[in-house]
């Protein structure tokens, strides 16, 4: 037996090919990528806040607006790391628990729903 095509070049995988039907995004899908936007541009704004109050503060509040002490820990660098280390890590905590997979999740169970109903 000699095998001259394989894949969509063959009978069956032409067949699939007619079969399978464009899916176009129904209007929930639509409605939940915009929300999904929304809560990330949100998650990216409270992050950023996030940092710029834990910096604030770790150098102004905790050295009581004394310039001496601020200058002394703006130019101490393992404090300095230390905090933006800090940081960092409450940003990227805040964005993942923005990330809105729950949208993913719910439009995943109604899809489940509609199947149910057909069957």
């Amino acid at each position: 037996m000699k095998v001259t095509e394989v894949g969509d070049k063959t009978f069956y995988g032409a067949l699939a090919g007619e079969l399978q039907e464009e899916q176009r995004d129904t209007p929930l899908k639509i409605r939940l990528g915009e929300l999904a936007k929304s809560i990330s541009k949100f998650g990216y704004m409270a992050a950023g806040i996030t940092v710029l109050a834990y910096l604030y503060n770790a150098i102004l509040l905790d050295n009581r607006f004394n310039l001496t002490l601020i200058l002394n820990t703006l130019t101490d660098f393992r404090t300095m790391f230390s905090y933006l280390l800090k940081s960092a890590t409450l940003a990227v905590t805040v964005i993942v628990m923005a990330v809105p997979e729950r949208i993913t999740i719910n439009d995943n169970s109604c899809a489940f729903c509609k199947y149910e109903k057909n069957a």
